[in-house]
């Protein structure tokens, strides 16, 4: 309290000042409340102290309503306690009650496999309830759904009817997780989920921007090697051959190259390294084509030799490099 009221002493006089500093400490003892159920008594607000939540009659009211949504929801009546938990939140969206509520109505949309109705309902919480104190459950609960609409499942319309996959859902999901949740563990693994749903979506594109954001912005996580492993796959996938644009095989060829410095003592170091050989072979491969395009074509032994020489220079070890010395040595 002494800090507050010393920091906004430069701005206000001192009636003024008296006011804020209340608003911020009912402001952070509502923050720090949280509702907590009791098997056999119900809900009740962590330390016995209710009444600080409004007026008598709607805190009891708001109440009984929560408590008759968590007896239907203990006997699996998904429906009824989704409607008496709805009641909460439309009747006393500004009570302690609310969050909670959302919290469970989305919980119970989740086992009825309603994904997208459930991450609204989640969305709500972080959005209209940031000091929620289960914060890190409802990201918890979002992942979750992601995680299941990348595995394949299907989600339900109204509850019950199967309908189609759309693994673009989960990307949206996985990217509210890292806005909301960047300094959190599930950032980097919702990224490097959103490169996997990029394949299966085939846009290499969504891959490369998540991967991208993965190494940059966290280097130290566990799924770093993996980024640059994933992220050299994505480029190997986009070379169409030596006689094509060969920016993709550059790239490829850069992070396999920096996986192989970064992490000398990786796993999957061998499975690098077989692919940057492949890269590098085609590669030197696409200047031993132009330069055999130049030797046999246009009889012009001079620029042949630039090629194939280049060739062996950009992959000394590869076969293409095997092949520009066995034509260098025709030329000479």
């Amino acid at each position: 309290p002494d800090k507050v009221e010393l920091m906004v002493s430069f701005f206000m006089p001192r009636v003024s000042r008296l006011i804020v500093c209340a608003v911020f400490l009912l402001g952070a003892l509502g923050a720090q409340a949280a509702l907590v159920w009791q098997e056999g008594k119900g809900w009740d607000v962590e330390g016995g102290i209710l009444e600080k939540f409004g007026k008598p009659e709607e805190v009891k009211s708001a109440l009984e309503a929560m408590n008759k949504a968590a007896q239907a929801q203990e006997k699996k009546q998904r429906g009824t306690a989704i409607t008496l938990y709805k009641k909460v939140v439309d009747t006393y969206p500004n009570s302690v009650f609310a969050p909670e509520a959302l919290f469970q109505m989305g919980k119970l949309h989740l086992e009825r496999r309603q994904f997208e109705t459930a991450n609204k309902q989640f969305q709500q919480i972080l959005e209209r309830y940031p000091d929620y104190p289960n914060f890190n459950a409802v990201i918890g609960e979002k992942f979750s759904i992601a995680d299941r609409i990348q595995s394949g499942e299907r989600p339900y319309l109204w509850g019950w009817m199967p309908w189609f996959r759309d693994y673009s859902q989960g990307v949206n999901i996985y990217e509210q997780v890292v806005k909301q949740a960047p300094y959190e563990g599930y950032a980097p693994l919702a990224l490097m989920n959103i490169a996997l749903l990029s394949e299966k979506l085939n846009k290499p594109e969504l891959g490369i921007d998540a991967l991208e954001r993965l190494i940059g912005s966290y280097p130290q996580s566990m799924l770093a090697s993996d980024g640059y492993l994933l992220m050299g796959k994505i480029y190997r996938d986009l070379v169409r051959g030596p006689a094509y644009d060969q920016a993709p095989t550059r790239q490829a060829i850069n992070f396999y190259k920096d996986y192989l410095i970064l992490y000398p003592e990786d796993a999957n170091r061998a499975h690098a390294t077989d692919n940057l050989e492949t890269m590098n072979d085609t590669f030197a491969r696409s200047r031993l084509q132009i330069g055999d395009f130049y030797y046999r074509y246009r009889n012009n032994r001079r620029a042949a030799l630039v090629y194939y020489n280049e060739a062996v220079s950009l992959a000394p070890d590869s076969k293409a490099a095997q092949e520009a010395r066995a034509n260098i040595d025709k030329i000479k």
